[in-house]
């Protein structure tokens, strides 16, 4: 179980955490009720984990994989056959499976790679215990994936013959499209006149018609309306500009207008918390003057007790959530 593994100490040099472990066991009690339901359905049901699948039938890369967290391969007595993908995301930014580009790549490569099983739908799944402990899915059929991969592909083979010839000729706008979507994991996302290009476009066709663009209590809710939809990409694009200059400096070369200073330092902790431990204890110091003891939240504690339905009820009454 999960919650087994509190404590210890991953290769990566991080500790697992008893709210980690619950998020984790979340998942994995996910994926054991997916698979029973396919049971009791009468299918067979193969799982595999953590599966490198090629993707290099949609990206162009030559040898390009993803590897998708969990796959099942679902088959019933009468021939039908699902592929079922689940992605484990930890973070608090809410992830629609639908119409999701990376799932419907992991879905592709699995369909390929297991291609000894015929698959006529697709179930593609997020986990994501920070918003829900339920999974949010999206069912659809290989059809609609073929579709999908065909129109991405010839625009992939369009940006990788730029890509290719970028030392040969200089990039032309038509060959950029800025977005947010698109723009999201570009590593070149700080430094590229595109996106520079959209968000002074941007900002222009907010405010070149705002006679009251003195100070953002002038607008009018139309205007907040106009300018909203085009915050985050804007915002994001701040950001990322902000962190290239730090990289910049930290490299020791010169940005104008800007500057590296000592930071606020962190705060204080044990070189080695053993060693400090057992000299305290030599001092004979008190336990509540070498310990803190922190009540645990709801998360691990509801886990804990889940096949205690007693205990349970009498917790789950001193629950609140904001």
């Amino acid at each position: 179980l999960p919650i087994s593994y509190t404590g210890h100490v991953l290769k990566c040099g991080h500790t697992v955490n008893a709210a980690i472990a619950a998020d984790v066991q979340v998942v994995v009690d996910g994926v054991d009720e997916r698979v029973v339901a396919y049971q009791l359905s009468g299918a067979t049901v193969c799982v595999e984990l953590e599966q490198a699948v090629p993707i290099s039938q949609i990206t162009g890369e030559v040898g390009a994989t993803g590897t998708a967290d969990v796959v099942l391969i679902v088959t019933w007595p009468d021939g039908r056959g699902e592929i079922c993908v689940i992605d484990a995301k930890f973070g608090y930014r809410e992830v629609d499976p639908e119409m999701n580009p990376q799932l419907m790549m992991y879905a592709l490569g699995a369909i390929e790679k297991f291609s000894q099983h015929t698959f006529q739908t697709a179930s593609l799944m997020i986990a994501q215990p920070a918003i829900s402990e339920t999974f949010s899915e999206w069912q659809t059929t290989v059809a609609v994936l073929d579709e999908w991969s065909e129109q991405v592909g010839k625009a992939a083979s369009k940006a990788l013959i730029v890509y290719n010839m970028r030392e040969q000729r200089p990039l032309l706008s038509e060959n950029f499209n800025p977005g947010p979507k698109q723009c999201m994991w570009c590593n070149a996302k700080a430094v590229c006149p595109a996106r520079a290009d959209k968000v002074k476009e941007i900002i222009g066709a907010d405010f070149d018609n705002i006679e009251s663009a003195i100070a953002p209590d002038l607008l009018t809710n139309d205007d907040l309306g106009d300018i909203w939809s085009s915050l985050d990409f804007i915002e994001s694009w701040a950001k990322a500009v902000r962190g290239r200059i730090e990289y910049e400096l930290l490299q020791g070369n010169n940005v104008p207008g800007t500057k590296l200073v000592e930071g606020r330092r962190g705060t204080r902790g044990w070189d080695v918390d053993a060693e400090a431990e057992s000299l305290l204890k030599s001092f004979r110091l008190k336990q509540e003057e070498m310990y803190s003891f922190k009540l645990l939240g709801p998360k691990p504690i509801l886990e804990a007790l889940k096949d205690q339905p007693r205990r349970l009820k009498k917790v789950e009454a001193l629950i609140t959530q904001k």
